[in-house]
């Protein structure tokens, strides 16, 4: 029988959290989640705001939060769960929750799609657990999935050969000014021709965040 499917929150704390609230500050960004109290639960779905912000998850979302599903297949216990890209993980077993949890397989690199592991079933009983974490592949002080949310290079200090490097370029950046300009390429087009008339918006500036552009056509 397999049971008890656990998750630990991840040892590595959040490279950037100017508010010192246990939640990354690009990922607050990313979902619109700032100054979100570290023991709440936003969108009431069992985990906390800061075991959302740790697993890379939605914290408005009652649908999306950390999860390792299981079904008994044959002989094999099927694993499933899903990593943000840039994420790592490892799967420990124990035969009880109160014994020693055994690394199973090597850690696993989130890639933001649905992961599987099949585990022989050996014994009647068997309590697994994912563990989520962190990695800061390039030694910058950003992880590897803060990297990724920003679209920074996890495997340089100074992505896009800036001068800075990539983790003080975060921090100035949730904070920065952008100035987003519209230009036409082609301003000529007809509906008895197949070339498209075509604009260039361009982004300029130090920030970080998400912005919309709203366009409206005429004529």
């Amino acid at each position: 029988m397999a049971g008890g499917f656990l998750l630990a929150r991840p040892a590595t704390a959040s490279a950037v959290d100017g508010n010192n609230n246990q939640q990354s500050d690009l990922w607050e960004m990313v979902f619109q989640a700032a100054g979100l109290p570290a023991a709440g639960d936003a969108d009431h779905d069992g985990f906390s705001n800061t075991s959302e912000s740790s697993a890379g998850t939605d914290p408005f979302s009652p649908s999306s939060f950390p999860l390792l599903s299981a079904e008994i297949a044959g002989n094999l216990t099927h694993l499933s769960f899903e990593l943000p890209a840039g994420k790592t993980a490892q799967l420990l077993t124990a035969p009880d929750p109160a014994a020693p949890w055994v690394p199973l397989g090597s850690p696993i690199l989130g890639l933001g799609q649905p992961d599987d592991f099949d585990v022989p079933i050996t014994s009647n009983r068997a309590f697994f657990k994912l563990r989520i974490g962190d990695a800061d592949t390039d030694g910058d002080g950003l992880t590897d999935y803060e990297e990724n949310l920003i679209g920074f290079n996890a495997g340089r200090q100074n992505s896009q050969r800036s001068a800075l490097t990539d983790s003080a370029r975060a921090v100035a950046g949730l904070t920065g000014n952008n100035v987003l300009t519209v230009g036409v390429y082609d301003d000529t087009t007809s509906e008895r021709w197949p070339e498209p008339g075509l604009f260039v918006i361009r982004r300029a500036g130090t920030g970080l965040q998400p912005l919309t552009a709203t366009l409206t056509f005429s004529g």
